[in-house]
C-alpha cells in the first residue's frame, strides 16, 4: 500500500511539473538604448512568474534575460522563446538553458542598466510618440503593432459597410503608443481600413503623450481625455467618435455605424451583472425651481456588490458618474466625467488592497495630475451623483458612525476633492411621498466637513428618495422602475 501511495504522489508531482514547465511571456513596450542610442528594433517581453524580462535584438545572436528578483543578467539562445504569430506573446521552457553574464542596476523604479558583449544597455518605460505620425513611422517604432495588424481578421459585414461609404470623410485617430487599449484597437482599425480599401476615407494618426500635454492643440481642440479616440468628420462636421473601447463588439462595427450616420451609444466598459433598477431625480434649488436632472441605472456585479451609472444635466454642465461598491459596500471603483462647453475633465479612482486610493485627473485643457491617499477601514467617496449618495452610510454597521470620506464637488471648477471627517446618524423611519411614489425610508443626517445633508434612504433601492444639501439644493426621485433580477 505504501508503494502504491508513493507512486500516486510521484504521479501527482510529475503532473504538476508538466503543467508548470512552460513560461508565458508578453510583449512590453519599452525604450531600449544601446550605447546611448534608442533602438526601436529591440523587443522586450516580460514573464510574471518567475519575474523575468527578455530582450530580443536582431543584431545579437542570443537573447538577454534579466532575472528581476536576483538582479542577474543571463544569455540564452533566441530559439528558447517561441513567439506567437503576432509577436505579442511567447512561450519558453521553464528550465531554459542560460548563461550568467553579470548583474544589472535598477534605478528610479523600472529602469535597468547593464552591459552585454561590450555594449551598454538602458531599458526605460516607453515614453510614447507624439504628434502626427505616418503608418511607416509608427510601425518602425512599434513593430509588434504591425504584426498585430497583419494577423487581425476584421468582421466581413463591417468591412462591407465601410467599403460602401460613398462620401469623403476624415478619420482622426488619437492614441498612445504606451496605452494597452491603443495597442489592442489601433492595429485592428488599420487592418479594417486596408481591407475596405475605400478611397473616400482618409486617416490621420496622432500620438498623445502619457500626461495628455502633447500635442496640446490637438488634445484641447478635439476634447481628448481617453485613448484611443477615433473622430470621424465630414465637411468639417463631426459625425461621431469611438473612445477607448467599442460600443459594439469590434471597432470596425463602431466605425461602420458612424459612417452610416448611426453612431452607437456606449454603455460603458465596466463589467456589470443584471440591471436591478433605473430611474431619475429632479434637482431643485432653494425656491423649488428645477435646475437639473439625474438619470441612473443600478446593476449587480460579479463581486456581489453594486454598480451605479448616473448622467446629470445642470445648465451647461453635464456629469457622468460610474460608482461601484463591493459586497461590503466599500467603493471599489469610481469615475466622474464633467463636460462644459469644450472643456472635459475625468477623475478616476482606483483602490489598491483597501489600503490606498489613487485619484487620477485627466483634462483636455489641464493635462493630468494624480493623488495617492491612504484610506482607513471605514471609508467612502462622495460623488456628484445622488444615486450613489447612500453607499457611505450603508457600509457602516451601526445607526451612528464616524468615518473618512473623499468629497468630490459637483462644480466643474473642482475636479479633485478632499478627504473630510464625516458622521452619519440615523434619525427615524419615515414614509415619504415623492413624484415616483410613496416609500418607507430611513432618515439619515450626514455631516461631511462643514456641510450637513439630509437623506431619506429606501432600504430596498439602497438610494435616497429625497436628499437635501446644505447649499439648499434638493434631489427628488421622480421615476423608478425595478426589475425582477
Amino acid at each position: 500500500m505504501k508503494s502504491i501511495a508513493m507512486l500516486c504522489v510521484l504521479a501527482m508531482l510529475t503532473t504538476a511539473q508538466t503543467m508548470n514547465n512552460t513560461l508565458t511571456w508578453t510583449d512590453s513596450p519599452r525604450d531600449v538604448f544601446i550605447n546611448g542610442e534608442l533602438d526601436r528594433a529591440t523587443q522586450v517581453l516580460v514573464c510574471d512568474q518567475p519575474s523575468y524580462l527578455a530582450v530580443l535584438n536582431p543584431k545579437l545572436d542570443r537573447a538577454i534575460v534579466l532575472s528581476i528578483n536576483e538582479h542577474k543578467v543571463m544569455l540564452t539562445p533566441k530559439s528558447m522563446l517561441t513567439l506567437s504569430a503576432d509577436h505579442a506573446s511567447a512561450a519558453s521552457p521553464a528550465g531554459f538553458s542560460r548563461e550568467d553574464s553579470g548583474v544589472f542596476v535598477r534605478i528610479e523604479g523600472p529602469i535597468y542598466v547593464f552591459q552585454v558583449a561590450g555594449k551598454s544597455f538602458v531599458i526605460r518605460p516607453h515614453q510614447g510618440m507624439t504628434g502626427e505620425l505616418s503608418e511607416q513611422k509608427l510601425f518602425e517604432a512599434m513593430p509588434v503593432w504591425q504584426s498585430l495588424m497583419d494577423e487581425y481578421q476584421p468582421l466581413d459585414s463591417a468591412v462591407a459597410a465601410i467599403k460602401a461609404a460613398s462620401k469623403d470623410s476624415e478619420l482622426i485617430l488619437a492614441f498612445g503608443t504606451w496605452c494597452p487599449d491603443s495597442r489592442n484597437y489601433v492595429p485592428k482599425l488599420l487592418k479594417t481600413l486596408k481591407t475596405a480599401a475605400n478611397n473616400h476615407l482618409k486617416i490621420k494618426l496622432i500620438g498623445v503623450d502619457h500626461d495628455f500635454h502633447e500635442p496640446m492643440n490637438t488634445v484641447q481642440a478635439l476634447g481628448i481625455i481617453n485613448v484611443p479616440t477615433l473622430i470621424v468628420k465630414r465637411n468639417g462636421q463631426e459625425l461621431g467618435r469611438f473612445v477607448e473601447t467599442p460600443a459594439a463588439n469590434t471597432i470596425e462595427e463602431d466605425l461602420a455605424a458612424i459612417l452610416e450616420g448611426k453612431p452607437l451609444k456606449h454603455n460603458g466598459r465596466w463589467d456589470r451583472g443584471p440591471l436591478l433598477a433605473h430611474g431619475s431625480y429632479s434637482i431643485r434649488d432653494g425656491e423649488g425651481r428645477t435646475v437639473g436632472t439625474e438619470k441612473f441605472e443600478q446593476y449587480r456585479t460579479s463581486e456581489m456588490g453594486y454598480l451605479i451609472h448616473s448622467e446629470i444635466l445642470a445648465g451647461e454642465l453635464s456629469t457622468e458618474v460610474w460608482y461601484r461598491v463591493d459586497a461590503a459596500n466599500r467603493p471599489s471603483f469610481v469615475e466622474v466625467t464633467k463636460k462644459r462647453g469644450a472643456g472635459i475633465l475625468r477623475t478616476r479612482f482606483r483602490f489598491d488592497n483597501n489600503k490606498t486610493m489613487t485619484v487620477r485627473l485627466r483634462g483636455n485643457e489641464s493635462g493630468t495630475s494624480e493623488q495617492v491617499v491612504s484610506v482607513p477601514d471605514l471609508f467612502g467617496v462622495s460623488s456628484p451623483a445622488a444615486a450613489s449618495a447612500s453607499w457611505a452610510p450603508l457600509c457602516a454597521v451601526s445607526n451612528k458612525i464616524a468615518m473618512r470620506v473623499y468629497v468630490l464637488q459637483p462644480e466643474f471648477e473642482n475636479p479633485m476633492g478632499l478627504m473630510e471627517d464625516a458622521s452619519y446618524e440615523a434619525k427615524q423611519d419615515e414614509s415619504i411621498q415623492v413624484p415616483a411614489g410613496e416609500f418607507k425610508t430611513r432618515h439619515v443626517t450626514a455631516k461631511v466637513g462643514g456641510a450637513t445633508c439630509e437623506l431619506w434612504i429606501d432600504a430596498e433601492l439602497k438610494a435616497p428618495v429625497r436628499m437635501r444639501t446644505s447649499k439648499g439644493f434638493e434631489y427628488v426621485l421622480t421615476s423608478i422602475e425595478k426589475t425582477n433580477s
